[in-house]
């Protein structure tokens, strides 16, 4: 998929997304009306500036709990105002300080420029936010046209951002959620080791690398930013900052 400079800084990239979830919107919508324990969708709604180079496009596990309209127009609206009035100023989790820091290293210069979308398009713990009763894996299994749809939405998304760079914040239990695309890939690992959280537990942090020639950029996939906040040693910005290096480089 070839874009030049130009064709990006003229392209629509709110029109184009607004299409893609107007075409899977009763899709979604049935799953939802069939379990009231998922959330609205996460749809993004990208400002100006995302068209300048670098585009970076984030990808986390899940939405949380999202919230905040009944239709299409709305919910782009809903990540809109989220990401310019909450991120960062009210609401700063690990997940949205990688992404601020990201976006100050690479120089992107203006503030939630990046596109962040998620694997799972639904929450399954919008009932149940502190995830005491619900069974995330087998609410899943049970809504296999939740993850088709997710899958082919979150493909299509990344095909009209046409991003320069590609990070995957989702670990390895969430790899059977990738579109097909990035699971039969090769993935070379920049970065690996294991560590012992404030629990004495040993647990592991890796990063991995691949090109895909479909999309004409690097893609990376490491663990979500809160596991990785959790060691015992710096890895988050280990990790992060590897990502930059190899990326400008």
């Amino acid at each position: 998929m070839v874009t030049t400079v130009m064709e990006n800084q003229e392209k629509n990239y709110n029109a184009d997304l607004k299409k893609l979830y107007n075409d899977y919107w009763k899709g979604l919508k049935e799953i939802k009306k069939n379990d009231c324990r998922f959330s609205e969708p996460w749809l993004m709604k990208l400002i100006p500036e995302y068209g300048k180079k670098p585009r970076l496009f984030v990808i986390g596990q899940e939405a949380l709990n999202c919230c905040g309209g009944s239709d299409v127009d709305k919910l782009m609206n809903e990540y809109f105002r989220f990401r310019k009035e909450e991120v960062g100023k009210s609401y700063h989790p690990p997940f949205w300080r990688a992404i601020r820091y990201l976006e100050n290293r690479l120089d992107l210069n203006v503030e939630d420029c990046s596109a962040v979308s998620n694997l799972i398009r639904l929450d399954p713990f919008a009932q149940d936010p502190k995830k005491e009763k619900t069974d995330q894996f087998g609410i899943y299994e049970q809504t296999p046209e939740l993850i088709n749809i997710s899958k082919i939405m979150l493909q299509k998304e990344i095909e009209i951002c046409n991003p320069n760079l590609i990070i995957f914040f989702t670990g390895p239990y969430y790899e059977q959620f990738m579109p097909e695309i990035f699971k039969k890939c090769d993935w070379e690992t920049l970065e690996s080791g294991d560590y012992v959280d404030s629990a004495n537990r040993k647990k592991e942090y890796w990063l991995k690398k691949s090109n895909i020639a479909e999309f004409n950029c690097p893609v990376y996939w490491t663990w979500h930013p809160k596991h990785l906040d959790s060691c015992t040693a710096p890895i988050r910005d280990k990790i992060l900052n590897r990502i930059v290096k190899d990326f400008k480089d």
